[in-house]
């Protein structure tokens, strides 16, 4: 399981900096893509059962928030859940948002929020069975 934490710092200039999980913050900074509050997390090939967790702090207020997940069915039978989470601190539960299910096809999926209540949003993408699937997650914000 790779997290990445996404931090969106301007909402001026409209950049991201992306963070490896468990590194010093300050030593591993780099701008993701940031071009009209769009914000690129990542895309990963998942075989079988698997997670991946992404986590993104919004630190100024946003109008809207909108969570998108492509998913490209590769082979087998895609199944799993999609779960978007809000907290305030990264040492705390968060509060589930939206519980989304994959379908055995290739899909978009979207979930939209007026603001952003929450400092934090955790991302988990998890597959079950038997399959392969492509998955691109991306983070749209309206100032």
């Amino acid at each position: 399981m790779a997290a990445i934490i996404i931090a969106v710092t301007s909402p001026s200039d409209a950049k991201a900096q992306v963070y490896a999980a468990g590194t010093n913050t300050a030593n591993v900074t780099t701008k993701l893509y940031g071009s009209g509050g769009t914000y690129l997390t990542d895309t990963v090939t998942i075989a079988n059962a698997g997670s991946e967790v992404d986590t993104l702090k919004i630190t100024e207020w946003r109008k809207q928030v909108t969570f998108l997940l492509n998913t490209k069915k590769n082979t087998g039978t895609v199944a799993g859940t999609w779960v978007i989470r809000g907290g305030y601190f990264l040492t705390e539960p968060f509060a589930t948002i939206a519980t989304i299910n994959l379908t055995d096809a290739s899909n978009t999926y979207h979930y939209t929020i007026d603001g952003n209540p929450f400092l934090y949003y955790e991302l988990t993408l998890t597959t079950t069975g038997t399959q392969n699937s492509t998955h691109s997650r991306r983070v749209i914000v309206r100032n």
